[in-house]
């Protein structure tokens, strides 16, 4: 038996299409309970995107505020350190003379 696929693809293909074209101006149409279910759902990752931004966003403020007291008091103890060897340094030259 000798079955070219020409034959039967062809056929099939234009019956497909006859037959989804016939179907395409039909709508489905959802209960409202699963629409009402799909919108809470969308609501409610709606809402989680948003907790996680302002969570994202407080982290980012707190690790700001983190960085400018870290870069203070850096910049105290720099001070400190200067002011500290600059004694040590006039001590040793009281203590020469």
């Amino acid at each position: 038996m000798n079955i070219k696929v020409k034959t039967i693809a062809v056929p099939a293909f234009v019956a497909l299409s006859l037959l989804f074209g016939a179907c395409a101006d039909q709508t489905i149409e959802t209960p409202d309970a699963v629409d009402g279910a799909v919108q809470e759902g969308v609501e409610g990752i709606e809402q989680g995107a948003q907790d996680a931004g302002n969570a994202v966003e407080g982290g980012l403020k707190d690790l700001q505020k983190g960085a400018e007291d870290a870069a203070g008091a850096a910049k105290d103890n720099v001070e400190q350190g200067l002011e500290d060897a600059g004694n040590a340094v006039e001590d040793l030259g009281q203590e020469a003379e």
